[in-house]
C-alpha cells in the first residue's frame, strides 16, 4: 500500500512538470505568433480603401476608379538592382534612341561607328540606373555599328527612303502566369526572321508591372530583337503597377519607354513613320485622366498631316473604359483603324463607324499577330503566326483623303507621285483607286474621317 501511494506521488509530480513545460511551450508559441502577425501587419501593403468609384453610369465590377487613385503611393518599394541590356526606344530617319538598365548609378555613353567615323553620345542629366541616350545626325537608311560599356556590341540601320513599309502587332505576351505551349520566345524569334520596319505591342507585357517582371517576360526574350529595333509599347492593365497594391502606376513603363508623353500621368504618345501617325493609347485611367487622353488624342488626330492615322491599344475589358464613349468620340474624327490585343481571342469589329481590329495570343496555339503592308495610299492586313502560318484573312484599306492634281510639266500628264503632303491651289478631287489612265493625286486639303476597307470575310468573326 505504502510503495502504491509513493509510485502515485511521483507519477503526479511528473504529470505536473510536463503540464508546466507544456503550459510554457504554449505561452511561447502564442507570443512567436502574435509578435509574426504585428510584424507582417507593419510591412504589408496599405489597405485598399472601400470608396466608390467616380460613376460613369453603373460600378464596373472589378474596377473601382477611386479604390485605385486612393491606394498609398508613399510606401512602394525600393528598385531592386536588375540589370536590361541595351534596347532601342526609338528609331527614324537621322535620329534614335537606345537604352539600357544597370545595377547601379551611373552617367552612360554610346559609341557609334558608321560610315563617317565615330562618334560618341553620352547620357544628360544625373547619374541613374535608367539609362537612355538619343543619338541624333545620323543618315537615312544607312548601317551603323555601336557600342555599350565593354560588353556589349550590335548593329542597327535607319530608316531608309523607301515609301513602302510593313508593321508587326501584337500584344499580350506576358499579360497571365498560366503557363503556354508556344513561349514567347518562338514569337521573338520569328519576329527577328521577318525583320519589320515598324513593331507595335498593344500591351500586357508583364504580368507583375516590376523591373524584374518586365526584364524577364519582355527584355529577354525580345533581347536580340530589340539590340537592332524598338518596340514601340502601348501599356494596358498588367503594365501600370499590377495588381495595383499602390494605385494605377506608369512609373516603371515610363522609366524603361522614355517617349515624348501626352501627360505627366499615363503612357500615352505618338510617333510617325513615313505616311502613318501611329497613336499609342494607354485605356487604363482614371475618369478624368481618360478622358484628358481622348483629348490629346482627338486634338492629335485633327493636327496629323499623314496619310492614315492608326491607333492601338489594350482595349480588351470594358470594366477598365468606357468603350462606347472612347470610339464615339473618335468616330468624328481621322482615324483609320484601332488595333487591339491585351487578352485572349482575335475579331474584327466596327464601332461606331471605325474599324476595331483585336488580336491577342493563346495558350495552345502559336502566337498570332497582324501583319500590315503600307503603301502610298493604301494597307492591307493579315494574321501571321509564330509558327510562320499565314491565315487566309485579308483586309484592304483605302485612303479617300482629299486629294490634288498635280500636271507633270515634262508629260503634260497626271503622273504617280509621292505620298508627301504638298499644298496647291489646284482643285481638290477624291481618289478613288488607280483608273485606267492611272492618273495619281498628291494630298491636300483637309482629311476626311478614315480610309475606305473592306475584307474577304465576315467583319465581326471570332477565329
Amino acid at each position: 500500500m505504502g510503495k502504491r501511494t509513493c509510485h502515485q506521488h511521483r507519477m503526479t509530480a511528473a504529470f505536473q512538470v510536463v503540464a508546466a513545460t507544456a503550459v510554457v511551450l504554449l505561452a511561447s508559441a502564442c507570443n512567436r505568433a502574435t509578435t509574426t502577425d504585428a510584424d507582417k501587419s507593419s510591412s504589408s501593403p496599405p489597405p485598399v480603401s472601400s470608396k466608390g468609384s467616380e460613376s460613369r453610369g453603373s460600378e464596373r465590377a472589378g474596377f473601382r476608379q477611386s479604390t485605385l487613385q486612393e491606394a498609398e503611393r508613399s510606401q512602394k518599394p525600393v528598385l531592386s538592382g536588375e540589370t536590361i541590356a541595351p534596347y532601342f526606344v526609338e528609331l527614324h530617319e537621322t535620329e534614335a534612341t537606345i537604352c539600357w538598365v544597370s545595377s547601379e548609378p551611373s552617367l552612360g555613353s554610346v559609341v557609334v561607328h558608321g560610315p563617317h567615323g565615330t562618334k560618341t553620345y553620352s547620357q544628360i542629366g544625373e547619374a541613374s540606373r535608367f539609362h537612355h541616350v538619343a543619338l541624333s545626325d545620323l543618315q537615312p537608311g544607312t548601317p551603323y555599328r555601336y557600342e555599350v560599356g565593354n560588353n556589349h556590341r550590335a548593329r542597327f540601320e535607319t530608316v531608309g527612303s523607301q515609301s513602302a513599309f510593313r508593321v508587326a502587332v501584337f500584344g499580350h505576351t506576358g499579360g497571365t502566369d498560366e503557363p503556354r505551349e508556344y513561349p514567347t520566345q518562338l514569337l521573338a524569334d520569328h519576329l527577328a526572321a521577318l525583320r519589320p520596319d515598324v513593331t507595335l505591342c498593344t500591351g500586357d507585357i508583364a504580368y507583375h508591372s516590376s523591373i524584374a517582371g518586365f526584364r524577364d517576360t519582355f527584355f529577354r526574350p525580345f533581347s536580340r530583337f530589340l539590340e537592332e529595333r524598338p518596340i514601340y509599347v502601348a501599356a494596358s492593365n498588367h503594365d501600370c503597377g499590377w495588381p495595383w497594391l499602390y494605385g494605377i502606376d506608369y512609373d516603371n513603363v515610363r522609366r524603361l519607354f522614355p517617349h515624348n508623353y501626352g501627360s505627366s500621368k499615363g503612357a500615352y504618345y505618338h510617333f510617325d513613320h513615313k505616311n502613318t501617325r501611329f497613336f499609342a493609347v494607354s485605356y487604363v485611367q482614371s475618369t478624368a485622366e481618360f478622358q484628358q487622353q481622348v483629348k490629346w488624342l482627338t486634338d492629335a488626330l485633327d493636327a496629323s498631316t499623314a496619310e492614315f492615322n492608326i491607333v492601338y491599344m489594350g482595349g480588351q475589358a470594358t470594366t477598365y473604359y468606357d468603350k462606347d464613349y472612347f470610339f464615339k468620340t473618335i468616330s468624328s474624327h481621322p482615324v483609320d483603324l484601332v488595333i487591339g490585343g491585351d487578352g485572349g481571342g482575335k475579331f474584327q469589329e466596327n464601332h461606331h463607324g471605325v474599324p476595331f481590329f483585336f488580336i491577342g495570343d493563346s495558350v495552345d496555339k502559336h502566337h498570332a499577330f497582324y501583319w500590315l503592308s503600307v503603301k502610298d495610299y493604301r494597307f492591307s492586313v493579315r494574321i501571321l503566326d509564330s509558327g510562320g502560318v499565314s491565315r487566309s484573312n485579308l483586309w484592304q484599306f483605302f485612303s479617300t483623303r482629299p486629294k490634288k492634281p498635280v500636271l507633270d510639266l515634262k508629260s503634260h500628264s497626271l503622273q504617280p507621285l509621292t505620298h508627301r503632303r504638298r499644298r496647291s491651289t489646284a482643285s481638290s478631287s477624291t481618289s478613288t483607286g488607280h483608273s485606267a489612265k492611272r492618273s495619281q493625286f498628291r494630298s491636300g486639303g483637309a482629311p476626311h474621317p478614315r480610309s475606305n476597307w473592306v475584307g474577304n470575310g465576315p467583319i465581326a468573326s471570332n477565329t
